[in-house]
């Protein structure tokens, strides 16, 4: 026994060192977070909103985007995004207008972003977009809908856990379910205190009708306004 148990003793603390070691390893944030906080831009290629139309599903798509932003924490912010040249089908080719604008096909949608969780494992990141109700039309001659957006949308930015450095951008991709072009393929993000999943989903009506699912795709680069910044993941 005097020979076994300093063995004893030793396997002990080897295991409480690998438990000690394991727990650290697998410690995150509650959220993700970039450095520094500052300004950024954002530009992308076609997006396209797939939601439900007069005839069944309809599709409207935009030649490109820009926005203009910045974070207020490291993990939160404010955007401005503007969709440039959008029109939707419906029988005829109708022109989407913001309500503050008359001879133009764009509109514009703000409201806060903030830095999530997709899971429960820590190892994906997203942006979540919450939007402030916007109001649009789209138009021809005497046809016209008038059009509501509000809820959330999310998308996956990459890279994450490593410095960029300007001019490389961040990639922020919202995605549709290809079985379901009016539902996004990230429906559920973790909370802000990685506790739990919270709903954020995209939501459009026409008119006074009742709010269903919208559907958005797009690619976004995005520039911070430092030379260099990293999304911390741990």
């Amino acid at each position: 026994m005097r020979q076994f148990k300093p063995l004893v003793l030793a396997l002990f603390a080897v295991f409480a060192f690998g438990a000690v070691v394991v727990a650290g390893a697998s410690a995150r944030p509650r959220t993700p977070s970039i450095l520094p906080i500052g300004l950024f831009t954002d530009k992308s290629g076609a997006s396209q909103f797939t939601g439900r139309g007069i005839f069944g599903t309809a599709a409207i798509k935009c030649a490109s985007s820009t926005s203009t932003g910045g974070y207020k924490t490291s993990l939160l912010g404010t955007f401005n995004i503007t969709f440039n040249q959008c029109l939707v089908n419906e029988l005829v080719l109708l022109l989407c207008t913001g309500l503050d604008r008359n001879t133009t096909s764009n509109f514009t949608v703000l409201g806060t972003f903030h830095l999530r969780w997709r899971d429960s494992t820590g190892t994906r990141t997203v942006i979540a977009f919450l939007l402030i109700p916007v109001h649009f039309e789209c138009r021809n001659g005497g046809t016209e809908l008038l059009l509501e957006w509000v809820g959330c949308a999310a998308g996956e930015i990459t890279p994450v856990g490593q410095r960029i450095t300007l001019p490389t951008p961040y990639i922020m991709d919202l995605k549709v379910e290809s079985t379901a072009t009016t539902r996004n393929t990230i429906t559920l993000i973790r909370s802000e205190e990685d506790t739990a999943f919270e709903t954020c989903s995209l939501l459009a009506r026409q008119g006074t009708a009742a709010f269903s699912q919208l559907g958005l795709e797009t690619r976004d680069e995005i520039f911070p306004s430092s030379t260099t910044s990293e999304i911390m993941v741990t």
